[in-house]
């Protein structure tokens, strides 16, 4: 599972490709995007959970490893603040096999 810290980070970087936004973000509304936004930054937030390395316990990163989580319109609907995004990448990811 991705880790919270991280969740946010990825979340934060996903909310700049699309809007200039500077404070909390747990708290920010998803209302405020409109389509072609949520679209923009479903994709980026999923190319960043990929490209996120994995570290296993002994704080090895492991290339044979990526992060996964499912992310649709239908998800983000149902998010009220970013902070929804949040826990739902860290209580949903999960890790493959590349």
């Amino acid at each position: 599972m991705i880790k919270e810290e991280t969740a946010r980070q990825l979340v934060s970087r996903a909310l700049k490709t699309i809007a200039d936004f500077d404070g909390e973000i747990d708290k920010y509304s998803t209302a405020h995007l409109h389509e072609l936004q949520i679209d923009a930054f479903l994709t980026a937030l999923s190319k960043f959970v990929a490209e996120e390395p994995v570290v296993d316990n002994d704080g090895n990163t492991r290339p044979d490893l990526k992060y996964r989580v499912s992310l649709s319109r239908v998800l983000f609907n149902k998010w009220t603040t970013f902070g929804d995004c949040i826990i739902h990448l860290v209580k949903k990811s999960s890790i493959s096999r590349v």
